[in-house]
């Protein structure tokens, strides 16, 4: 729901670069997979691809003499005991660690190929899975790859995994009369910082507090039109709002517990990234990681 800032972990890419199919030199003939996938393969979902994959990607860390983190970056296990990662994650320093949730391992560095931005990195006793390789050429777009890049392919809808698939224009159409712009206003009537609010109830909206913290008071805007609105519940812990806004009509938004979300799951936001309203972008939930007392959603939408 933020306007023009979303949540980015830092000291971690959030988009695995699996850049494995760049270094046949590290790589056993024998640990190569099939290039292409046998017709009679059940295709993989984004979750079991998920699971299949995640226990063999590390956290790669550069280290300075005060161990400090100058750099990190993903790695991937492709034999037991060695795990590949790009070659300029680990320029800016000459010790490096490796790490998966709360477990850390020291690793020293193996060899390089510096035409493709790789290197191989021992790490001592380390007991992880390796994955299958596939050779990148020829690399042709497969049935679930279509799947996702044409525009009439139906999407698993997020509120009920037993309901009928919803496309995107779909999913736009039933929630996006519920998002609105919120805006504080500061002493000069100047907009201070503005988000996103989503309808749940009527007169009700929800926004991130960190939204209307420097305003004086709020407004809630669509196009043209705009309702005064007042704060009548904060939670700071969670970064969230809620606003009674009087006059403003609007369908309401079904609610999906958080706890059912899993990694992999298809996901879409509407909002107003930079005031741009009803911004449709989607794709999936690519992390859920602990902070705190809450637990953080990341996702590539």
């Amino acid at each position: 729901m933020r306007g023009h800032n979303s949540w980015r972990p830092t000291g971690w890419r959030s988009r695995l670069r699996l850049l494995l199919w760049l270094v046949p030199l590290f790589l056993s003939p024998n640990s190569l997979a099939q290039r292409t996938t046998p017709k009679g393969t059940p295709t993989l979902t984004a979750e079991e691809v998920c699971a299949r994959v995640s226990p063999s990607v590390f956290l790669v860390e550069v280290l300075d003499s005060n161990d400090a983190v100058v750099s990190s970056g993903s790695g991937v296990v492709t034999r037991p005991g060695y795990v590949v990662a790009n070659k300029h994650v680990l320029e800016r320093g000459s010790r490096f660690r490796v790490s998966q949730a709360d477990a850390s391992r020291p690793v020293r560095l193996s060899q390089c190929d510096a035409k493709y931005d790789s290197c191989l990195l021992r790490v001592e006793g380390l007991q992880a899975p390796p994955v299958e390789i596939r050779q990148s050429a020829p690399l042709e777009v497969d049935t679930g790859i279509r799947q996702l890049l044409s525009p009439h392919t139906p999407t698993q809808a997020v509120s009920d995994k037993a309901a009928p698939a919803l496309t995107p224009h779909e999913v736009f159409k039933r929630v996006s009369s519920s998002v609105f712009v919120v805006e504080a206003i500061g002493a000069n009537g100047d907009v201070v910082a503005f988000g996103s609010g989503v309808a749940i109830k009527a007169g009700e909206l929800v926004t991130n507090t960190h939204v209307i913290e420097e305003g004086l008071r709020l407004r809630v805007r669509r196009a043209e039109m705009s309702w005064p609105a007042t704060v009548t519940h904060v939670d700071a812990v969670h970064d969230l709002c809620k606003l009674k806004v009087e006059g403003m009509r609007a369908s309401t938004v079904k609610l999906r517990p958080s706890t059912e979300l899993q990694v992999g799951d298809i996901v879409f936001a509407v909002g107003a990234p930079e005031g741009l309203e009803l911004t449709l972008s989607g794709g999936l939930v690519s992390g859920l990681r602990p902070y705190g007392m809450v637990r953080l959603i990341q996702t590539t939408a």
